[in-house]
């Protein structure tokens, strides 16, 4: 082979960028389908742009000594995917790099290793540090995201003489290398002071701090002009796009912010929580998902300190983007919260000559987060 000029080596990694790209976006589909990108006309995009600049397939390491078999094309897409998916698989953020993101964890990791996300809602100031203890979902209730402790001084009334507590991961929540080793919910909570009731405030709202914004999403057009959730750790990118915005009661009898639920658990969240969303969004979920579930408090059913707003969103897939057009119906018939459920199951009764255990719920009431977030 000749020797190949700085410009030539430049042009033949964007060219695998873009064979890559177009096996990441379109799985299982044979190389050629996968280059005609966008057209529909069979076009050879990779191969148009080597010719023009005079690149062999050779040059660019796409020559091979005998045609592959369809078999063999498919398998290699397969594994191209296979990585993809690993990585998150969707189209990267445009509208927040997740340089950006790795670049905040890091600074802010740097102070306090509890920080292991960032989180962005556009159009809303939230934007914030995600720490995670694991001791239990208190631990950061009163604390901010350098750890500096307020209990016994921070309540509703004097909020805002204080700098915002953290928002913080359910302390049960698994990070692995990839979401697919993570858990299957992951959760976060965030303080709501000052956004409880009617008429509720929808958007950037000058003075509303940490989840306070996030009851914007009650707005049908704030949550279609707004889809899409960032949070990413320092090792994973993630765009989530909403499929549900409802309330729920501190009850055990369901489960919402479990991070590890069975397949049939998830199964079940996903249809109760679009049974509860007062918007249906056009956005198909499965256990196979990943979701992200966002917790504050809210007064909108009354003055009981057991009611949460919550809006729930899943892991774009391979292929996905966040410039895909989501749309969106208000729901005419939502499931509402049952206050009437305890927020503590009793103890189950002993069988003879054994002693009680204590009820096991699988959700404690201050890990179900009955207790946190208490304006």
């Amino acid at each position: 082979m000749h020797k190949i000029n700085k410009r030539k080596l430049a042009a033949i990694f964007l060219a695998a960028i873009m064979l890559v790209s177009a096996q990441a976006a379109f799985g299982a589909r044979d190389l050629p389908t996968a280059l005609s990108i966008g057209t529909g006309t069979g076009r050879n995009y990779v191969a148009d742009y080597l010719a023009e600049r005079g690149i062999t397939a050779e040059e660019a390491g796409l020559a091979t000594s005998q045609p592959l078999t369809p078999a063999e094309i498919q398998a290699q897409a397969r594994a191209a995917m296979a990585v993809g998916t690993a990585a998150g698989g969707f189209v990267p953020s445009t509208v927040q790099p997740f340089a950006n993101s790795q670049s905040s964890i890091r600074s802010h990791a740097a102070v306090n290793s509890d920080v292991k996300g960032w989180l962005v809602i556009p159009n809303t100031n939230i934007t914030h540090p995600i720490t995670l203890s694991t001791a239990d979902n208190n631990y950061y209730l009163y604390r901010d995201w350098r750890g500096n402790n307020y209990a016994g001084r921070l309540n509703w009334q004097n909020w805002n003489q204080f700098p915002d507590t953290a928002s913080y991961l359910d302390f049960r929540t698994r990070l692995g290398n990839s979401w697919a080793n993570s858990s299957r919910n992951i959760n976060i909570y965030g303080h709501n002071w000052n956004n409880l009731r009617h008429p509720l405030r929808i958007g950037n709202h000058p003075g509303f701090s940490m989840f306070a914004q996030l009851k914007s999403y009650t707005d049908i057009n704030f949550a279609t002009s707004n889809p899409h959730i960032y949070f990413s750790t320092g090792d994973m990118e993630g765009i989530w796009r909403v499929f549900a915005v409802g309330y729920a009661h501190t009850t055990p009898m369901f489960f919402y912010n479990n991070p590890n639920p069975s397949r049939e658990a998830t199964e079940t969240l996903i249809s109760e929580w679009r049974a509860r969303s007062h918007i249906n969004f056009n956005v198909p979920v499965s256990a196979d998902d990943r979701l992200l579930t966002l917790t504050t408090c809210t007064r909108v059913h009354g003055t009981t300190d057991t009611q949460r707003f919550v809006v729930v969103a899943r892991l774009l897939r391979p292929g996905e983007s966040e410039n895909d057009v989501v749309t969106a119906t208000p729901n005419t018939n939502i499931r509402h919260p049952d206050f009437t459920q305890p927020t503590r199951l009793p103890p189950a009764p002993a069988s003879a000559g054994q002693t009680a255990p204590a009820a096991d719920t699988g959700n404690p009431t201050p890990q179900l987060e009955g207790t946190p977030l208490n304006p």
